[in-house]
């Protein structure tokens, strides 16, 4: 923290003298709290012991490290790192193979189904899941660290044992091993203190002004109304400070607006509220949320620093004190959104406290994944 604050005051120095130079005046300059929260977000001394002990038991951590000259994969359990695997194949071949399949799903899913879209998947998972097979067989939870190249892909299609690897393993992915190493250290703080009742958080837009999408999105936040109790807030109704009273009082968060994130500039990220928020102002809130989902466009992408952190909602919110953090990679259809949405927090009403968040959103994706028409009849009356 004493480096973090020094490196501060000598960012302020260098403001002077360039504001000095500039003007011919003494100005006093100072880091706003934003741009502080900034730096601390994105400044950690990583403590390898602890990362090992943050790791589940029956969980393996993924970390793919590239560059120009090829791929490291470290396979990461509690024991410490058990598999290291080297591969020739460049940053710039990987991208061939990554991208064609997050740009299809960004066009509505047109061309998933094509022969050399499949292939690239085959040849991107004998690369990253075959080496670590053995690795794999002992664990129920893939837990991946993922590079700049594989930022937005949904690891979960990749195959394993001829099938997509969601099917076997619950799947999650954390921005970088400094924000596990701290999300283990948030957790060992929240088991200390005495459990609250649980409070649900919903914030809904329910697009009155063009009326579009209208039925889904209120169903959405309808449903963990019926589950929870609590009823969702507009959005247009909330300001940043509600926001931030409801947000940290909260240990379910769901909003259901729209997010929008300029590609030059994760940071400038922001969610349609009352007015605009963005996620610089996340990094300064605090919640004792077990669960935060963000149904909102593009909420699940980021920015790679020079560190392998990631900038962007994911990082901005677990950075807040949230253990566990849902956002989704492209747009995403409202109704198999709402399907989706639905099955997981029915799954985590009935299980109580201690469910697995990874294992009811696995369990939620393979029942989505093998619904007869029957079946999806049933659900929308249920629902």
């Amino acid at each position: 923290m004493e480096r973090i604050e020094r490196d501060i005051k000598q960012y302020e120095h260098g403001l002077e003298e360039l504001h000095g130079q500039g003007s011919g005046a003494e100005l006093s300059v100072s880091i706003s709290n934003a741009s502080r929260a900034l730096m601390l977000a994105t400044h950690y001394r990583l403590d390898i012991p602890k990362v090992f002990t943050a790791v589940p038991p029956y969980t393996a951590v993924i970390e793919l490290n590239t560059s120009r000259d090829g791929l490291i994969i470290l396979g990461i359990t509690r024991k410490g790192i058990e598999v290291v695997h080297e591969e020739p194949t460049g940053e710039l071949e990987l991208r061939r193979m990554a991208l064609p399949y997050v740009k299809a799903l960004r066009s509505g899913g047109v061309g998933l189904d094509e022969t050399s879209l499949i292939n690239k998947l085959v040849c991107l998972a004998e690369l990253v899941i075959d080496p670590l097979n053995e690795l794999g067989s002992r664990v129920d939870h893939v837990v991946f660290v993922s590079s700049s190249t594989s930022i937005s892909f949904p690891f979960g299609c990749l195959f394993y044992q001829n099938e997509p690897l969601i099917l076997a393993k619950a799947v999650s992915q954390v921005p970088s091993l400094a924000v596990l190493e701290r999300l283990v250290r948030l957790d060992e703080e929240r088991a200390k203190s005495t459990t609250a009742e649980s409070k649900l958080m919903t914030i809904v837009n329910s697009h009155q002004q063009t009326n579009s999408e209208a039925a889904p999105v209120v169903l959405g936040a309808l449903g963990p109304y019926r589950l929870f109790r609590t009823p969702p807030l507009a959005a247009k109704a909330v300001d940043e400070s509600k926001f931030a009273c409801e947000y940290k009082k909260a240990t379910i968060v769901h909003i259901g607006t729209h997010g929008h994130q300029p590609p030059l500039s994760p940071w400038q990220s922001y969610l349609s509220l009352a007015n605009q928020f963005r996620v610089m102002e996340l990094a300064k809130l605090k919640t004792h949320a077990s669960l935060v989902v963000f149904c909102a466009c593009l909420s699940g992408l980021g920015k790679v620093t020079n560190g392998n952190d990631v900038l962007g909602f994911s990082h901005a919110v677990l950075q807040s004190g949230a253990q566990v953090y849902m956002g989704a990679l492209w747009k995403v259809g409202q109704v198999e959104t709402l399907r989706l949405m639905t099955l997981f927090y029915r799954r985590i009403a009935t299980q109580e406290n201690g469910i697995s968040i990874a294992k009811a959103w696995q369990y939620a994706q393979i029942t989505l994944y093998n619904m007869t028409k029957e079946e999806d009849l049933n659900f929308w009356r249920r629902s």
